[in-house]
């Protein structure tokens, strides 16, 4: 499984998922996990609802209010 998503990533690896690769496009970077895909379904699951999840957008809205000032 690969995402560009940070915060996803960050994510799977507090939940114990090992980074398999870091791949790098240009300015964009994607991480490829070891995962099965049952376990993938339950983790995208969880992530919205997951105080991870909340933190991350907290703290966009916060980097969002700074660049309005």
């Amino acid at each position: 499984m690969v995402t560009q998503d940070m915060a996803f990533a960050a994510f799977l690896v507090q939940q114990g998922y090992p980074i398999k690769n870091v791949i790098r496009n240009g300015r964009r970077v994607s991480w490829a996990f070891e995962i099965a895909d049952s376990d993938l379904s339950s983790a995208e699951s969880e992530w919205p609802s997951s105080e991870e999840s909340r933190f991350f957008n907290v703290y966009q809205t916060l980097k969002n209010q700074i660049r309005k000032v």
